[in-house]
């Protein structure tokens, strides 16, 4: 997908509208981006204390991130046995569990209980253990990357941080949310 691109900043114009909404230009924006940039989930204060939660959604895949003790921790939020969600929305909790069989997980991910799998042979819990996503946080905001070869948040924002840093970023509060359904890839 070209288009005549001018680096002169006189010259900018904005990008051609069919790349909003070309499924073929979101195939290659969930492949290129979303499976491999960092990007914003959520608030610090939304993990501020442990046990506290949120799910969100990167591209297609829905990842939960969990203040786990001192350790912000991101996984799928998929569970290891049918597929279920192992957290719904935000909340504060001791555990990550699916609805749909029972199973439960530790705030590290592990497997902490698997109903009616006792005595199955060839079953070993201890290698249970929900799939990880980078987590991290830059000033109030939570980012998570789904590419676990990627690099840290801190290699990512390069100077940014030093660049921003009059700005008090820690110190922003989260005053409303807005939604709004437009037309267009995401």
């Amino acid at each position: 997908m070209l288009f005549p691109f001018d680096p002169n900043i006189e010259t900018a114009s904005t990008l051609p509208a069919r790349l909003y909404t070309d499924p073929v230009c979101l195939a290659l924006e969930k492949e290129k981006i979303f499976a491999r940039t960092w990007q914003v989930v959520g608030r610090t204060d939304q993990v501020a204390t442990d046990g506290d939660y949120f799910t969100a959604q990167i591209g297609d895949e829905a990842i939960v991130v969990v203040r786990d003790g001192a350790t912000l921790r991101g996984f799928h939020n998929v569970c290891l046995h049918r597929g279920g969600p192992v957290a719904q929305g935000c909340g504060k909790r001791k555990t990550l569990q699916c609805r749909y069989h029972g199973w439960t997980y530790t705030l590290r991910g592990e497997l902490h209980r698997a109903p009616e799998m006792e005595g199955v042979l060839k079953f070993a819990p201890a290698e249970m253990k929900l799939h990880p996503v980078q987590v991290s946080t830059f000033g109030p905001l939570v980012l998570a990357n789904l590419d676990p070869k990627a690099a840290p948040l801190a290699t990512y924002l390069e100077d940014i941080p030093a660049r921003t840093e009059r700005f008090a970023l820690d110190r922003m509060k989260h005053v409303m949310r807005r939604d709004y359904t437009i037309e267009c890839n995401w």
